[in-house]
């Protein structure tokens, strides 16, 4: 199953990005445990062939982890967490980057072909896989092959509904920003929203490359049915911690009410 992913992203990504299992390593000499699909940037990357398509890569030129399963279980959610909140806490060297929605960030991804639980059971185990390891520690998307997706989703003040969104930093957004872990059924466009979610982060994955556009409408036979919602958090500036479990207890009851303003 990793094979048949690494030869379809291969496919369908910019040539600049190359595509490998193996070994992350940062400038302090941490290695990663063996990744499953390693997307890097292969244009200015220099890379360390241990044996056959095993490739020990360096943290700065690393976009995106994607952890591979055949059939997701409750126990692989957990064990991907691990994985990717490992990886994220790799040292990147600090640079000058030129003014612009630039990062050198590393995404983490569990793609899986099929599974025996609900996407609202996966959501629930997602959720506490969050609060263990914290936002910025996360796993960014969960995609299960014609079910659908979760992902980290906000509601920015003013703006109707929530929107999947990958969270570089965990203070992003304006005050009264809500955070939750939300969920899509996309049935036969599941593979889709994959592809067009890890492109948009490898468009700002220094230096800036376009991509094509993707069909964002919801399957017709899911009719962007959410799945699974719960509260992770809202931005305040508030610095009283009285004051501060006031203000989330206040929106955690908006959130629960549909009255967000």
């Amino acid at each position: 199953v990793e094979d048949s992913l690494k030869d379809f992203l291969r496919e369908h990504l910019p040539r600049r990005f190359g595509v490998a299992s193996g070994y992350i390593l940062d400038s302090t000499d941490n290695v990663s445990t063996q990744t499953d699909v390693i997307v890097y940037d292969a244009s200015s990357c220099p890379v360390l062939e241990t044996f056959g398509d095993n490739l020990i890569i360096p943290s700065d030129n690393t976009a995106a982890i994607i952890e591979v399963k055949s059939h997701l279980t409750a126990s692989d959610i957990s064990e991907a967490a691990e994985r990717v909140s490992h990886v994220k806490s790799l040292a990147k060297s600090k640079i000058a980057l030129p003014e612009g929605p630039w990062n050198l960030n590393t995404i983490g991804i569990v793609f899986a072909f099929s599974t025996s639980i609900s996407l609202k059971t996966i959501g629930k185990h997602y959720h506490a896989s969050v609060a263990k390891h914290g936002l910025g520690k996360h796993i960014d998307f969960l995609f299960v092959l014609e079910g659908g997706m979760l992902s980290i989703c906000a509601h920015l003040p003013g703006e109707p509904g929530f929107a999947p969104m990958v969270m570089y930093d965990p203070n992003s957004g304006p005050v009264g920003t809500v955070l939750v872990v939300g969920g899509t059924k996309l049935k036969e466009k599941t593979l889709d929203a994959f592809i067009r979610f890890l492109l948009a982060h490898l468009q700002f994955f220094w230096p800036w490359i376009s991509h094509p556009g993707f069909d964002m409408k919801p399957s017709e036979t899911a009719e962007g049915e959410r799945v699974f919602g719960a509260f992770l958090s809202v931005r305040t500036e508030e610095k009283d911690p009285v004051r501060q479990k006031a203000i989330h207890d206040e929106y955690i009851e908006r959130f629960r009410s549909g009255t967000l303003p």
